[in-house]
């Protein structure tokens, strides 16, 4: 389907109401259960229950309902983390939460990075961290660096909680000889709690390392 702009209007009546916060929820759950690869704008408007035409009275692109999706997520973030006094804790804190917000999405997670941020609500939440590196004297390019690499850590880490099982076939790694193999996978599940853990301990690296 075509992706190109169009003008917003009226809906036409008989129509379910729908808004942008709306799409933005349902581009996540098609995420959720299809994957990135499937997302389209028909996908979206039949989980909502309504045409594709009535999605273009809120979003003119699929990129604009990926990136109501981020508003969703981003949302979710809790800026307060960054009214700690302590630096190196308010990078910890952002990234936890941070992987809280969008480590539902698991792998389709990647689709935020093939669409240009344009959601207020997500550039807020870069601007609060930036405003905080200030007042911890880190400015401009260095700072923005390092919002970058907590973010893609976050990105990284949930991508390996999900992607090792699905790496490996099981059967045939059972038919084969593959000891060492079979005996490792089940050890590397290592759960949310862990991945959490992980995450909070590369943040302190990437911070420490400023």
């Amino acid at each position: 389907m075509s992706t190109s702009a169009r003008r917003p209007g009226r809906p036409q009546r008989g129509t379910r109401t729908i808004d942008r916060e709306m799409i933005g929820e349902a581009t996540v759950r098609v995420l959720s259960t299809l994957g990135a690869g499937e997302l389209s704008m028909s996908k979206i408007a039949a989980e909502l229950g309504v045409r594709s035409q009535s999605l273009y009275h809120h979003v003119s692109t699929l990129s604009d309902a990926v990136n109501a999706a981020r508003s969703v997520l981003c949302a979710a973030v809790d800026l307060r983390v960054f009214e700690t006094d302590d630096w190196h804790d308010a990078v910890v804190r952002f990234a936890d939460t941070y992987y809280l917000a969008f480590s539902p999405l698991r792998q389709a997670s990647s689709v935020f990075f093939l669409h240009r941020i344009t959601d207020p609500t997500t550039l807020r939440v870069y601007e609060s961290f930036l405003a905080r590196a200030e007042r911890a004297g880190l400015t401009g390019a260095p700072a923005l660096q390092l919002l970058l690499d907590v973010e893609h850590s976050v990105f990284s880490l949930i991508f390996e909680q999900t992607s090792w099982s699905t790496l490996f076939s099981s059967e045939a790694i059972e038919q084969g000889d593959f000891p060492r193999l079979e005996a490792s996978l089940p050890q590397r599940d290592l759960g949310s709690d862990a991945i959490r853990a992980r995450v909070r301990k590369v943040a302190l690296s990437l911070v420490r390392g400023v």
